[in-house]
C-alpha cells in the first residue's frame, strides 16, 4: 500500500506540477470516469523547461483492485508476480491504470 510514500508524493507534486484540468473534452471525460470509480488522478504541467503536460495516477488509490488485476495479468501472460516485488507489482498496477484510461476512449 502507499502509506507515507503517497504523502511524500503529494507534497513533492505540489512543488513540481501546476495542477490544471486538461483542455480536451475526451481526456477530461476519461479522467473523470476513473475519478468516479475512486482513482486519484492529477493533471497539469510539470514545472520544468517546456512545461510538458502530465497525467499522474495514484497507484495507492487502485490498491483495492490488486487481486483482480494480478489475476487478470496471470490469466493473460501466465507470469506470476511475487507480492513482495514492489517494482513489478507497481508496474502491473500502472499498466492496468493505463489500459483503463485508454479504454475510456473506445
Amino acid at each position: 500500500s502507499s502509506g507515507n510514500n503517497a504523502e511524500y508524493g503529494e507534497e513533492k507534486m505540489r512543488f513540481e506540477v501546476e495542477q490544471k484540468e486538461p483542455d480536451d473534452y475526451y481526456v477530461r471525460s476519461a479522467i473523470q470516469a476513473m475519478r468516479d470509480r475512486g482513482i486519484k488522478v492529477v493533471t497539469g504541467q510539470w514545472l520544468i523547461e517546456g512545461s510538458p503536460k502530465v497525467i499522474l495516477f495514484d497507484l495507492g488509490s487502485s490498491w483495492n483492485r490488486y487481486s483482480e488485476w494480478m489475476t487478470d495479468f496471470w490469466n493473460v501472460t501466465h507470469i506470476g508476480v511475487p507480492e513482495h516485488d514492489k517494482e513489478s507489482v507497481n508496474a502491473v498496477m500502472f499498466g492496468e491504470l493505463i489500459c483503463w484510461f485508454l479504454g475510456e476512449f473506445s
